[in-house]
């Protein structure tokens, strides 16, 4: 994805309510990705090496190595120096009591990463991709709601299936990384807008009168990614290729 952000500061300052955006490139040579696994603790080392593919293996130490070399910066440590720990459901952070929070979603060649202070961040991204069983998913799991305007949608003169399909994912699937549940939470308890609705912030309602509705939005536009960012150093190299920061992206969401 062609990312027309503007060029990597060597120090980001994170400022309070803002939320930065890396977007990185994974596929680098064979020399550089082996150079990265220094910088890989013995966890994730062990969920890499534990990939089929070699190039899905590849791809996953430039993820972790450039989480680690991105949070050193804005944490003023080493990339080896900083720990990690998972929430329940596997959500990645510094520690309940860091103030610096984040994020990460990769997908295809591409990783994308959300930096706040104090405040939950999700993040997510997909491929475009052709999606057969788009309609059929809707149905089973998400609202009733979701699943008729996401028929209506596809039904509308230059709308495809596919493109509303991820719209809709990747704005519940960032929610439910931001919340730290992920998939655990089910995709019918709550509501997301579609891609034709402007966001709102909050409010009620769904299936069984249990759930919630919540706003959606997305990054720069890319006609081969569906993205969307919700929220409640430096450079590194020529891994992380472009900057952004939430004055200049959309956010969507801010919990607390």
């Amino acid at each position: 994805m062609p990312c027309s952000w503007q060029r990597p500061v060597v120090h980001p300052l994170l400022s309070e309510g803002s939320v930065h955006l890396w977007c990185v490139s994974l596929d680098l040579s064979a020399e550089r990705v082996e150079s990265l696994k220094v910088l890989l603790n013995e966890r994730e080392r062990a969920r890499s090496s534990r990939l089929r593919l070699p190039l899905l293996r590849e791809r996953s130490v430039v993820t972790q190595a450039t989480l680690h070399l991105l949070l050193g910066r804005y944490l003023g440590l080493p990339p080896e120096a900083v720990a990690l720990t998972t929430g329940p459901h596997g959500k990645p952070s510094l520690g309940e009591a860091a103030e610096l929070r984040f994020n990460l979603t990769h997908s295809g060649g591409l990783a994308v990463y959300a930096l706040t202070l104090g405040r939950e961040v999700g993040i997510d991204i997909e491929q475009v991709r052709p999606t057969p069983y788009a309609l059929s998913v809707a149905q089973r799991y998400w609202t009733k709601e979701e699943a008729q305007a996401l028929e209506a949608y596809a039904a509308g003169e230059g709308k495809t299936l596919e493109a509303g399909f991820l719209t809709y994912w990747t704005r519940k699937e960032a929610w439910l990384k931001a919340i730290g549940t992920g998939l655990h939470r089910p995709m019918d308890s709550f509501q997301v807008s579609g891609p034709d609705t402007p966001p709102p912030r909050s409010g009620g309602g769904g299936r069984g009168g249990g759930s919630s509705t919540v706003g959606g939005g997305e990054l720069p536009a890319s006609p081969r990614v569906t993205r969307n960012v919700w929220s409640g150093g430096g450079a590194t190299g020529d891994r992380v290729r472009h900057f952004r920061t939430a004055r200049s992206c959309t956010i969507i969401w801010q919990n607390g």
